[in-house]
């Protein structure tokens, strides 16, 4: 009999993070750690991303060491785009 995983779009995937790691996840964060090859490219169905439990893990990682190295300009960008002074 074969397992079946459950596969979270970019939205889900977000909220998900936001949640286990206590601090907000935008798409754009997803986004650029694929652009920078931080981890492998979601399968495409549809249009739309979709991530597998392994992906997300990996994602995690990438965002928690990305958050660790640079937090001022983390903090710098939420900011930012939240439409508070640039600081």
């Amino acid at each position: 009999m074969s397992t079946i995983q459950t596969y979270l779009t970019s939205g889900e995937v977000t909220e998900l993070l936001s949640s286990e790691l206590k601090k907000e996840v935008k798409y754009y964060d997803l986004d650029n750690l694929i652009r920078s090859n931080s981890i492998p490219e979601p399968e495409l169905i549809g249009g739309r991303r979709l991530w597998s439990p392994s992906l997300i893990r990996e994602a995690k990682r990438a965002i928690k060491i990305r958050w660790s190295k640079r937090p001022e300009l983390t903090n710098k960008r939420n900011v930012f785009i939240k439409g508070g002074k640039n600081g």
